[in-house]
């Protein structure tokens, strides 16, 4: 155990006995425990002072390259990707939010969120709820989420270890979100979470842009009587 948090447990055997008197080694084994929790406290810093670093290496990358997508598929594939540089998560999904009678529809999606792009999302789910407030949703314990719960009936969002719902864009008129998933075995902190939110502020200006984008083609190419 060290000032941080517990480790583990160390325990000493040997077939012949210690050859220590148990006194002594009642003494000893406590500080030599006390050693390794350090040592292990050390190598965590190191660790995410490491990931630190690279989390933050991505987010400059993602400044300069988002602006270079012409497209919203590309764009969207970007920033999931993006999204899963800058945290611990293995999947990651964007979703573009419609106010009113709008649908919510999925953009782009990696794998292991149960979504793929064009689903869409129901006003009475868990991504909903969170782009209406406003404000990230973090679930650490995601294996709680039942189907259909987090984007709606019929995603296949399953097996996660922890869950985050990020709003993209103002917080009284969010466009959207981006949703990650974790590994079962894994979790996603509040750390990683605000990474999110600095990608989604990133990319929220040039995401509108390239949605008014796709929204004028569509006028443009869609009758508005018969709707072909």
């Amino acid at each position: 155990t060290s000032a941080a948090h517990l480790h583990g447990v160390l325990t000493v055997a040997a077939d012949s006995g210690l050859a220590m008197e148990l006194a002594d080694a009642e003494q000893w084994l406590p500080r030599h425990a006390t050693h390794v929790a350090m040592l292990m406290d050390l190598f965590e810093v190191r660790r995410n002072y490491g990931r630190a670093m690279r989390q933050s290496q991505a987010l400059l990358r993602a400044a300069e390259e988002i602006h270079a997508h012409t497209s919203s598929r590309g764009l969207g594939a970007a920033i999931c990707e993006m999204a899963l540089e800058v945290t611990s998560a293995r999947g990651a999904a964007l979703v573009r939010y419609g106010s009113g009678q709008a649908k919510s529809v999925v953009q782009h999606s990696t794998d292991n969120v149960g979504v793929q792009p064009g689903f869409e999302v129901e006003r009475d789910s868990l991504v909903a709820a969170a782009v209406e407030a406003g404000t990230p949703v973090l679930l650490e314990q995601a294996s709680g989420v039942a189907r259909g719960e987090l984007f709606g009936d019929g995603d296949r969002f399953g097996g996660a270890g922890a869950v985050a719902v990020v709003p993209i864009g103002r917080r009284d008129a969010a466009t959207g979100c981006l949703v990650i998933a974790s590994a079962p075995e894994t979790t996603i902190t509040e750390d990683e979470v605000r990474n999110v939110g600095v990608l989604g502020a990133i990319a929220s200006a040039a995401l509108e842009i390239a949605w008014q984008i796709d929204e004028v083609s569509h006028r443009a190419e869609t009758d508005p009587l018969t709707g072909l």
